[in-house]
């Protein structure tokens, strides 16, 4: 793929924690400033760090290839916010999720009809809303 630049490696091993549980998050910051990422988390002895690596960083590749400038987890969570500014607003996510589906229709029936949801040819999509400016 077009992945280029620099790979910076921020390696923490909690040496104090309780279980046993893994985890690990992939950060890429895109040339236009976007931060996004990927993870995974596991408690089965039985998932390899190699298995939950390859799993966030396909996680992140596939926000990555769709020119999003916001991943899947944080899409349905800018919805409330766009809606209470004022004015314009507009995010490109990848496709869209459920949860954000369902947060621009609940959104909707407090404050009305104000999203435009429209999809890009590269399987992104732009959600724009035109705030009502709450204070």
């Amino acid at each position: 793929s077009g992945i280029q630049g620099e790979i910076k490696e921020d390696i923490v091993i909690e040496k104090q924690c309780i279980g046993t549980a893994k985890g690990i998050l992939c950060v890429t910051k895109t040339d236009t400033g976007c931060i996004l990422g990927g993870s995974a988390i596991s408690n089965s002895a039985r998932d390899s760090p190699v298995r939950l690596g390859k799993f966030a960083a396909d996680e992140l590749l596939r926000t990555f290839e769709t020119s999003a400038c916001v991943d899947e987890y944080l899409q349905d969570q800018l919805i409330i916010f766009m809606a209470l500014a004022k004015g314009k607003s507009q995010i490109r996510t990848g496709p869209l999720t459920e949860h954000t589906t369902t947060a621009i229709l609940i959104t909707s029936k407090f404050v009305g009809d104000i999203f435009k949801v429209h999809e890009q040819t590269d399987g992104s999509f732009i959600i724009e809303c035109d705030g009502i400016g709450f204070q």
